[in-house]
């Protein structure tokens, strides 16, 4: 995981949360043009995970996922509002700037429980908990620019699809089983298998994941190549659809004003676990 070729890409890779580019048939396009469609990475997904991520009917997903051919750009059917910063949010800065001296590697820990359940970093009475170690609470980890996650879920829980900008993640299962789904920028299925107990996966930087775990729950560590990883959820109280106006995702998946609340609230305060179906 220190190899070069393992780090995380610097440039950007575009994909979309609904619509997509129509699917190229004419004649006279190379096979390589051809194969380069790209969807909504809703569609990658079991529709019937997804209603339970999100907490909405299974029918309401399954209209989500076939918007491809509506393209990149629709036309908003009512006027929209756009959201402003304050004055002072504007005006506001942050950033860390180190002088060399506030630490040294001789006071650092070296080391760090990560299955401490009173320090889980997400909680959830019905589906299980997650604890997280990066450099914010292990510094050393800056220097070696890796992080560590261990999950504990429930049987059949669901730990919700999600995405990481800046780090590919090596997850290895220590107990149980899961169902993992993994899905490209380009919105294509690139993983749906069975992970047993001692066996390992990775998911690279920028695609989406999912797991449930099996019927005896599921434990996992995930090894990442960044010291502060950046997590955003699909769906939930944390996620990109939540601070997403209502017009916004009307227009986008061509529903009702009452549907697009229900994709934005019924998760409630619920982020990145969920208790699923048997």
């Amino acid at each position: 995981m220190a190899n070069y070729t393992s780090r995380a890409y610097n440039l950007p890779l575009a994909y979309y949360l609904a619509g997509g580019a129509p699917r190229r048939g004419q004649q006279g396009l190379r096979s390589q043009e051809a194969r380069e469609t790209f969807n909504s990475i809703m569609d990658g997904f079991d529709p019937q995970l997804l209603a339970e991520a999100m907490n909405v009917p299974e029918e309401l997903v399954r209209r989500m996922q076939n918007q491809n051919e509506r393209g990149l750009i629709v036309i908003a059917q009512e006027g929209m509002s756009m959201i402003r910063p304050n004055e002072g949010e504007e005006q506001g800065e942050y950033g860390f700037r180190s002088n060399g001296f506030e630490e040294t590697f001789c006071t650092m820990r070296l080391h760090q429980n990560i299955d401490e359940r009173r320090e889980a970093d997400i909680y959830s009475k019905q589906a299980g908990r997650i604890n997280i170690v990066n450099q914010h609470k292990l510094p050393i980890l800056r220097f070696l620019d890796m992080s560590a996650e261990r999950g504990n879920l429930y049987p059949n829980a669901l730990y919700t699809p999600h995405w990481t900008i800046n780090s590919h993640s090596i997850v290895y299962v220590t107990r149980g089983q899961a169902q993992v789904q993994i899905v490209d920028n380009r919105g294509q299925n690139v993983m749906n298998d069975r992970a047993n107990e001692g066996e390992m996966f990775v998911i690279p930087q920028y695609f989406a994941a999912t797991m449930r775990a099996g019927t005896n729950g599921l434990e996992f560590l995930s090894f990442r190549t960044n010291g502060s990883p950046l997590k955003s959820a699909v769906g939930g109280y944390t996620s990109v659809l939540r601070a997403m106006p209502l017009e916004v995702i009307t227009n986008a998946y061509k529903m009702s004003p009452s549907q697009a609340e229900g994709l934005k609230f019924n998760t409630g305060r619920q982020t990145y676990l969920a208790s699923g179906s048997s």
